[in-house]
């Protein structure tokens, strides 16, 4: 047999850069209902659907607005529905707007193993979750350590959404535990 354990924090304490925007979101506690930037996976059968709640009533999904080279702090975490049988994590989405025909470089620290999706929106509002395209997808980001990294995806003028989530479902609190930052800025000239 053999077993691999995985933790999804280090125990690290992540402070945001002085200059930073908060994105508030309340911390996340068994049975939450992710409606504040939960985005297009917000229902909890993991698809999106016109109606699907966002905490407005209006059926669109949730996420925040962002610039390039503006500095974020979030919190996350994990958390369970059903009386503790289905384990779920805190997703947070951002929309960004690209204007030239580039990559994409991240800047950022977090206190758990974080995921990343990168989005091309390919309809236009009100609606942008309809035919998705997943451009690019960071998996193998490490915890407790300040990155800078490159897409290898280039970026052409459009809106994409950039998603974050802990790697793992479960044993990540959601609190000051599970903070961690970001910059979305322009990259590399594409080839």
């Amino acid at each position: 047999y053999v077993f691999e354990l995985i933790g999804d924090g280090c125990g690290c304490q992540v402070d945001c850069p002085p200059v930073t925007l908060f994105e508030d979101e309340p911390d996340c506690y068994d049975d939450y209902d992710d409606v504040y930037n939960g985005g297009c996976w917000a229902l909890e059968d993991w698809t999106y659907y016109p109606g699907s709640y966002d905490g407005t009533g209006t059926g669109m999904p949730d996420y925040l607005d962002i610039n390039l080279m503006e500095y974020w702090c979030s919190r996350s975490g994990t958390y369970t529905k059903e009386e503790g049988a289905e384990q779920w994590n805190d997703d947070d989405w951002y929309r960004f707007t690209f204007a030239t025909a580039k990559t994409v470089r991240v800047q950022f620290e977090s206190a758990f193993r974080p995921v990343f999706h990168f989005f091309k929106i390919t309809s236009p509002d009100p609606d942008p979750c309809i035919d998705l395209e997943e451009v690019e997808l960071w998996d193998d980001l490490p915890a407790c350590t300040i990155v800078n990294k490159y897409t290898e995806y280039c970026f052409t003028p459009g809106d994409y959404f950039f998603v974050v989530h802990p790697a793992l479902f479960a044993g990540l609190i959601c609190g000051e535990e599970s903070t961690y930052w970001f910059r979305v800025r322009e990259g590399l000239d594409c080839p």
